[in-house]
């Protein structure tokens, strides 16, 4: 805003000069009312600034009034957390980041996209190295949204179509448990396949080719992750505490 004001005051300087030493037939009083045509701009650039201040690092005052928030700022130079995260820019950074991207648009209860995975069905058996598909069925999204994740990794906001659905794409995750006595749950950067579906459906049903087939015998486990354009897990409104409470009650 500093610097605004001083690029303008340095043209009202010129127009006033201009105003009144050189000989283009411009009067004094058309000078004036240029400089206050200039000043009329400067305060409603003024208005726009204070109307929509950035609060830098956490603040209850900016969740209340939805004001726009740097909340990364804790740990860039001089924040309380310096360093201990750097910035998001865009690309899969897996030593931890800070993002200020807004969650975006979320849908209501009755847009809630849900999945099931109709092959292979629970239980079934797959022969060692033989190749096989992968089919999973939607509702309430819209595929066809793959940002590209080299370089607007959870740079977007979550956005919804005109049918109050989130626009995404899916992502399909094999992981091998061992045998069913195993109860420890895997460990999440340890996988079979994965792959994130990123084509268009009219029907909400994709599918994609294990083309290696499972590698051993044992018990694998088959998940799906629904994302939104820029791959940051859909964003939705929970209704768990409101069936909690009619029970409760």
């Amino acid at each position: 805003m500093k610097n605004i004001i001083s690029i303008l005051a340095f043209v009202i300087f010129a127009l006033t000069i201009f105003g009144v030493d050189a000989n283009n037939g411009r009067s004094l009083k058309r000078c004036r009312n240029d400089l206050r045509r200039v000043q009329t701009k400067v305060n409603v650039l003024e208005k726009k600034a204070n109307k929509c201040p950035v609060v830098f690092g956490p603040s209850d005052v900016a969740f209340i009034k939805n004001l726009p928030q740097d909340y990364c700022s804790i740990f860039r130079k001089g924040g309380s957390k310096q360093g201990e995260l750097g910035q998001a820019n865009g690309q899969q950074i897996f030593t931890g980041i800070c993002s200020n991207t807004p969650q975006g648009e979320i849908p209501k209860v009755e847009n809630m996209p849900s999945t099931l995975i109709t092959f292979p069905e629970n239980g079934a058996k797959i022969k060692i190295g033989c190749p096989f598909k992968v089919q999973v069925h939607s509702t309430n999204i819209e595929f066809g949204f793959f940002s590209d994740p080299v370089f607007t990794y959870n740079a977007f906001p979550q956005a919804l179509n005109d049918k109050g659905q989130i626009k995404g794409h899916q992502h399909v995750t094999i992981q091998f448990l061992g045998d069913k006595k195993n109860k420890n749950p895997p460990n999440a950067q340890i996988f079979n396949f994965f792959k994130g579906l990123n084509d268009k459906s009219n029907n909400g049903k994709l599918e994609t080719l294990v083309d290696v087939g499972l590698p051993k015998v044992g018990l694998y486990r088959i998940c799906t992750i629904l994302s939104s354009f820029s791959h940051q897990s859909v964003v939705l409104v929970c209704t768990c505490t409101k069936y909690l409470l009619d029970f409760c009650i």
